[in-house]
């Protein structure tokens, strides 16, 4: 029994049997007429594309412009033969001038105030949307005191979110009861 343990650890391992081959890791997509809110979910996306498929320099560009749909790569490419040679940075400045619907921060803020939570959407989703759209409407502002002069602007992002949060809550009741709530 002793030698047929000992046998066993003279055998070479199988890779194959003990490493576990991971799904690949799809492209995101990008398409014409998207919101601001679609961009930034764009831009996360293909940030963990680079991260997770560890692309080489000489490929970014590439692969980013494959991301893009039959019809927008051609609006690249009319616009701008050699967008792509240009590198990562100025194809995403190039893809998101054409691709996001353009809209005036107070027009957004308008309808981040005017959030309701819709009948079957679950709170959780009704955060995640209010978050979102908070993001892009730009609640900072820049201390007016000389001694701020040289601190970042002041973000109250998270003020406006609760507040749409709590006035959005679909069911009466509840909104009450928060709304009863010191803090």
């Amino acid at each position: 029994m002793f030698k047929s343990h000992l046998m066993s650890h003279n055998q070479p391992k199988s890779s194959s049997s003990n490493s576990q081959r991971l799904p690949p890791i799809p492209r995101p997509e990008v398409k014409q007429d998207i919101s601001e809110e679609d961009w930034v979910t764009f831009e996360a996306e293909w940030k963990n594309f680079k991260r997770c498929t560890s692309l080489s320099e000489e490929s970014v560009a590439d692969q980013l412009f494959q991301c893009c749909d039959k019809n927008l790569m051609r609006l690249l490419i009319r616009a701008q033969p050699d967008i792509v040679s240009e590198g990562e940075a100025r194809l995403l400045e190039a893809i998101k001038n054409l691709v996001v619907i353009k809209i005036a921060t107070s027009a957004r803020r308008t309808n981040l105030l005017a959030s309701k939570q819709a009948h079957g959407v679950t709170f959780r989703e009704f955060y995640a949307n209010i978050r979102a759209a908070a993001a892009i409407c730009k609640f900072s502002v820049k201390c007016p005191h000389t001694c701020c002069a040289e601190n970042p602007l002041v973000d109250y992002t998270s003020n406006v979110v609760k507040d749409v949060l709590i006035a959005g809550i679909l069911d009466a009741d509840i909104r009450k009861e928060v709304l009863a709530w010191t803090e």
